[in-house]
């Protein structure tokens, strides 16, 4: 498994596609909140001829045990940057916060439906939430958020949430 050693924690990463020096800059796919890098699962194959193609899993996500600072030193790790970021959700504005925050290594960020303006109910209830997870009340909490889905959600993807 792919792990990056940062300070005080390891982040889980997939690292795919063509890696030539004079290519397209490379790409870093970043989820959304309560979600993990495989979120990604189908967008690797439509870049990856072109990209170097690197989905991580932030910290307190998915295989990782906040991320802008995280997510700068992962690059820094595998000596790649600026990347084009992308972010969906929470990883859009943690995407955002990475390009303001360390410009240098990014060239291009992508924003999808990313998680600004929220009111301060909404984001105190997230940040609360949020220090759950990794301990069984977070892992119940997010059997929670699982079984909300709407009762059309196709079966593959109800199997594909319940194995991540």
């Amino acid at each position: 498994m792919p792990m990056v050693d940062l300070q005080d924690a390891q982040l889980f990463y997939t690292d795919s596609g063509r890696r030539p020096e004079h290519d397209e800059p490379p790409m870093l796919l970043v989820h959304g909140w309560t979600c993990d890098s495989q979120d990604w699962v189908f967008q690797p194959d439509v870049f990856e001829e072109r990209h170097r193609v690197i989905a991580v899993d932030p910290r307190g996500h998915g295989r990782s045990p906040a991320p802008a600072a995280d997510l700068a030193l992962l690059l820094e790790r595998l000596d790649v940057g600026p990347v084009v970021v992308v972010g969906h959700s929470l990883g859009g504005s943690v995407a955002a916060v990475l390009a303001v925050e360390y410009p240098a290594l990014v060239q291009a960020m992508v924003a999808v439906e990313p998680a600004y303006g929220q009111p301060e109910a909404v984001v105190e209830w997230m940040r609360e939430a949020s220090e759950q997870f990794g301990d069984d009340a977070g892992n119940e909490f997010a059997a929670r958020l699982q079984a909300a889905t709407e009762p059309n959600t196709a079966a593959w993807l109800k199997t594909w949430q319940a194995q991540t």
